[in-house]
């Protein structure tokens, strides 16, 4: 099981608890709910983004119970965002007192009450948050097959790609990724422009919110080293910012013997690591494309260029003002 089901299956596991807890003991439940929501790097991002999309829903929510009224999102990422605002402001102790039930209709029942209150805002917000994680899965998944595909069957004609000309071979590395994404049946178009610059691709994932990638060549002999890989980071992230995105990919093909080390700590499988900033999360698919002489076994140590997520995060966060 990858990283990203593992956490579906524990996600789910916790909104069946909620599901199932009584009036008396949705508070607590709602406290160990967040922790766990917000200990996660993807839950937590999914959770930043869907919040900046609506920023007035905390004002919507306070005028509505001053008039007695309830609120309602208009579109499924709205309800999402209301449920998100709701739950959190019970993820607080018992006190003896039923304080969800100013949010929905009265009845003579509390836990008629409960569950008019989950089905209000626990399920809108749950099966967003399950169904973005999906989309962000599909795509990551894909990028590990071409990963695979690459590395076992077209290094050779990759390789042609990037030293048949070397002053478009990037572009043309960046396109066999796009070629091959959208013959999975992953809907994607080249955005023209972003505040930072020209953004790769922009994919809709059968869904409103964009997905930001690019594609990097690493091979210190031309120039593209280990600082150009960082400045590659730094640009998926700019992207993120400008479209207001929280997890994007940088792909890098490994044009030479040297090895790329990132020295970062997150990882969603062996091949994927992933690097977070804030509510930004960036994964990093290395696919090797060199044409070795030897078997891995049989080849000398490489010489190494190291990037490391001290260096990276500071570089960043004094770019950015993170």
């Amino acid at each position: 099981m990858s990283t990203l089901q593992d956490v579906r299956f524990k996600l789910q596991k916790r909104v069946a608890r909620l599901d199932g807890v009584k009036p008396d003991g949705l508070g607590n439940e709602l406290i160990r709910f967040f922790e766990f929501f917000d200990s996660n790097h993807v839950l937590r991002a999914c959770g930043e983004s869907l919040h900046k999309g609506f920023p007035t829903i905390e004002a919507q929510l306070d005028e509505a119970l001053k008039k007695q009224e309830m609120i309602e999102g208009a579109t499924e990422a709205e309800s999402a965002a209301i449920g998100q605002v709701v739950l959190r402001r019970f993820a607080r102790p018992n006190d003896g007192h039923f304080p969800f039930t100013q949010y929905v209709h009265f009845t003579a029942s509390i836990a008629d009450m409960l569950d008019r209150f989950r089905e209000a805002f626990l399920a809108p917000f749950y099966e967003y948050i399950d169904e973005h994680i999906e989309d962000r899965k599909i795509v990551l998944a894909e990028l590990i097959r071409f990963k695979h595909l690459a590395e076992w069957f077209r290094s050779e004609n990759l390789w042609e790609k990037w030293k048949s000309d070397s002053r478009s071979g990037e572009r043309r590395l960046a396109f066999a990724v796009y070629e091959f994404l959208f013959e999975q049946g992953i809907d994607f178009h080249i955005e023209p422009a972003s505040a930072s610059g020209e953004a790769d691709m922009v994919s809709s994932q059968a869904s409103p919110n964009p997905l930001v990638a690019d594609v990097k060549i690493f091979d210190p002999d031309s120039g593209r080293n280990a600082s150009y890989i960082k400045r590659g980071i730094y640009q998926v992230f700019r992207y993120l910012q400008d479209f207001h995105q929280p997890i994007g990919y940088l792909v890098v093909f490994k044009g030479t013997s040297k090895q790329l080390d990132l020295q970062i700590s997150g990882s969603s499988t062996a091949e994927v690591p992933f690097f977070t900033v804030g509510d930004k999360t960036i994964f990093l698919i290395q696919i090797d494309i060199y044409p070795h002489q030897e078997s891995a076994s049989k080849r000398p140590i490489p010489e190494r260029e190291i990037i490391s997520e001290h260096e990276l995060r500071s570089e960043i966060q004094n770019s950015s003002g993170t």
